[in-house]
């Protein structure tokens, strides 16, 4: 297991909600998550997709997918001004430590 994801139980799914919402997950991070929704329905006895069942258990608003996706096109455009890339997963890290950690 990674470093960064010791005693961070949902630091993961939080990285893999925020690449979902941004439309930057990877194929097999999606199939991973949609293969622990039942677990996760079970482990906090909620009903949903897993991306609804981490909007619940964080008490998002419904429109985080959106401020968070808003978040990486204002990036994308300041970098793509100074000719540069932002990496989806960096994103996804710096996001979650700057407002989930």
């Amino acid at each position: 297991m990674n470093e960064r994801y010791q005693n961070k139980p949902l630091l993961k799914l939080l990285e893999c909600y925020i690449l979902f919402s941004i439309g930057e997950i990877l194929k097999d991070e999606k199939i991973k998550m949609d293969e622990m929704t039942p677990k996760l329905r079970q482990l906090y006895n909620l009903e949903g997709e897993w991306n609804e069942i981490i909007e619940k258990i964080m008490d998002f608003p419904s429109d985080m997918p959106k401020q968070i996706l808003d978040v990486w096109e204002k990036n994308c455009n300041l970098a793509e001004l100074n000719d540069e890339e932002i990496n989806p997963q960096d994103f996804a890290e710096m996001f979650a430590d700057q407002n989930f950690i």
